[in-house]
């Protein structure tokens, strides 16, 4: 059976160690600041995770945090691999003690069911302005 997964552990204190190659930083802070999703494709290994970790750290948990700081999970963490299930990105039932309750999984930790929408679906599906209103107001007016 697969474990369910988990965010890491409590905040990073030090800022993880990244050595740019190129302008990814400043790329990532520009697509940061317009609110634009970011792709990071490569091999196993190329510092894809790392990247990541310095990036969140740099803007959860240094200096350039300001409110966003008091976040307490800012960086969770997915291995993909060729067994992985929508079960382990949702959750999922699971046993505890006589009891059964609901482990929920790192894309559904703690975000309603309307936000979650709008940030996977309703912002990804255009960059236009009006038709993301649009798809937002119907996910608003069917969703609690």
């Amino acid at each position: 059976m697969t474990q369910p997964l988990k965010a890491a552990p409590g905040p990073l204190l030090e800022t993880p160690y990244y050595l740019p190659v190129g302008n990814e930083v400043e790329l990532f802070l520009a697509a940061y600041r317009a609110r634009m999703p970011v792709l990071l494709k490569g091999p196993t290994g190329c510092g894809k995770t790392r990247f990541l970790e310095h990036m969140t750290h740099r803007l959860y948990r240094g200096s350039e945090a300001g409110k966003r700081a008091g976040i307490e999970t800012s960086l969770v963490t997915v291995a993909c691999h060729e067994d992985l299930t929508a079960t382990d990105l949702v959750g999922r039932y699971l046993l505890e003690g006589d009891d059964t309750v609901w482990m929920d999984g790192p894309i559904a930790g703690g975000i309603g069911v309307r936000e979650a929408c709008v940030a996977a679906i309703c912002r990804a599906i255009t960059d236009d302005d009006e038709v993301q209103r649009a798809v937002t107001e119907v996910a608003t007016t069917l969703l609690p």
